[in-house]
């Protein structure tokens, strides 16, 4: 352990999602590795110990909220409200928004940190406040790339678009003059206020680096590699004799597992998945049909059971969210391949996940899948040509296909790159690195 311990974390929740509890890992790994931790949040949902939650303002009764509504000064409406649905824009998240006084996080925080990480901060903070604690604490800080939000004027979905290279001007994700002006004027606060505080930005997958990299916001600055965090005794290999038999799926069938927080999420891909089983069908020899079940998890899966009735005649089974993280680890033991479409993510966890489990991945070139360190074709899965469903169902039969004794192989090297590179051991040791150079 090197002299900086204490890290403080902050956070719109504790608990909200699959970034907030992939942030929340990060600050309980470090907090089990010895160093002091502490996470300052808007709203605490927890019990965990070294969760603050910031004093709200007192609850305003009903004729204070009617009042308030025609005496109350009128905010500014939110870009929210007026972008296009095909990027994403979370309500009060430009850097002119409401977020606390400063002064809260402050009076908050029982101590005084050496290095600050921020997360998803919408309404808690901006950059504004993250200049303002550097200058008060003198300490480095750094924001976490969950998305492109980092690195945009506010959208956390880049769809292809470039403006963020330069200054987001004209963005193409709201729809008038006045939205657009808005966007670039957050952009521009956004990158004076990195530079001003030498602000640095963690990223957790190739596919974020090279965004951040290209971004007028942070092409000059820090960049810091913490890697996923996974947890390899929980996400492990050692159930794959009987995890099949758990969700009562023969033994000798091959598994077909994708899945997401929300499986509607265009840029999930989930409609580009399931065009590829058609050709999948197509390609497969009639006897290995009936053996390929396919397995979707996910908030709002129900609302595609109509849609899996016109798919070709696999076995299928809807599961819910799954929750239970031992389950979820079932689940991709059971599986023969795990198959993420995304079309834009910052990771996913469940690709790290998966290869945690001894899953191969096939996929799109984004996230943890960008370039081949840790998905490399014919080793730990395929990476295909994005949006191409004869390439996605092609990769996919060529792991279902393979031998046992190929199979293994390439299982045990999926496990082998998890372990080495996206575990919670890496995390921390690429952790201890990054503050042994603060502490000279």
């Amino acid at each position: 352990m090197t002299s900086v311990k204490r890290v403080l974390f902050l956070s719109t929740h504790d608990k909200d999602g699959g970034a907030t509890a992939w942030f929340m890992n990060l600050a309980q790994t470090l907090h089990n590795s010895g160093y002091e931790v502490e996470m300052v949040v808007k709203y605490k949902h927890t019990d965990v110990s070294f969760v603050y939650q910031i004093p709200l303002p007192p609850t305003m009764n009903k004729w204070q909220r009617l009042m308030n509504l025609f005496f109350g000064k009128k905010d500014k409406r939110d870009v929210f409200f007026e972008s296009n649905p095909n990027y994403a824009f979370f309500p009060n998240e430009t850097e002119m928004s409401a977020v606390v006084p400063v002064e809260h996080i402050k009076s908050t925080c029982r101590f005084v940190p050496e290095v600050i990480i921020s997360g998803l901060v919408y309404g808690l903070a901006n950059t504004e406040t993250l200049r303002q604690l550097h200058e008060f604490w003198k300490v480095p800080v750094y924001m976490t790339a969950f998305d492109a939000n980092v690195y945009t004027g506010g959208c956390h979905v880049l769809w292809e678009c470039e403006k963020y290279r330069k200054d987001c001007a004209d963005c193409p994700g709201v729809g008038n003059m006045e939205r657009r002006k808005e966007i670039a004027n957050s952009f521009a606060i956004k990158s004076k206020n990195i530079k001003a505080a030498d602000i640095g930005v963690m990223y957790a997958s190739p596919w974020s680096l090279h965004n951040a990299s290209q971004s007028a916001c942070f092409k000059d600055g820090r960049k810091l590699d913490i890697g996923m965090c996974i947890d390899t005794s929980l996400f492990t290999n050692k159930n794959r004799n009987i995890a099949k038999q758990i969700f009562e799926i023969p033994c000798d069938a091959k598994v077909i597992f994708t899945g997401s927080t929300d499986v509607r999420d265009k840029r999930k891909g989930v409609n580009c998945f399931f065009d590829s089983l058609s050709d999948l069908w197509e390609s497969l020899d009639a006897s290995i049909r009936d053996r390929v079940y396919v397995l979707v998890a996910g908030h709002k899966v129900e609302t595609l059971r109509k849609q899996m009735s016109e798919l070709p005649q696999f076995h299928y089974a809807c599961i819910d969210f799954i929750s239970d993280t031992r389950l979820l680890s079932l689940a991709y033991q059971a599986s023969d391949v795990f198959v993420c479409p995304s079309l834009e993510d910052a990771g996913p966890m469940m690709v790290a996940e998966s290869l945690s489990c001894g899953t191969p991945v096939v996929g799109f070139p984004v996230g943890l899948m960008f370039d081949q360190s840790y998905v490399k074709n014919g080793v730990t899965g395929y990476v295909v040509k994005a949006k191409s469903k004869k390439e996605l169902s092609e990769a996919i039969s060529k792991i279902i296909m393979l031998d046992g004794v190929e199979y293994a192989k390439m299982s045990l090297a999926c496990r082998d790159v998890a372990v080495k590179s996206l575990s919670q051991a890496k995390f921390v040791n690429n952790f201890d690195e990054f503050v042994k150079c603060l502490g000279k």
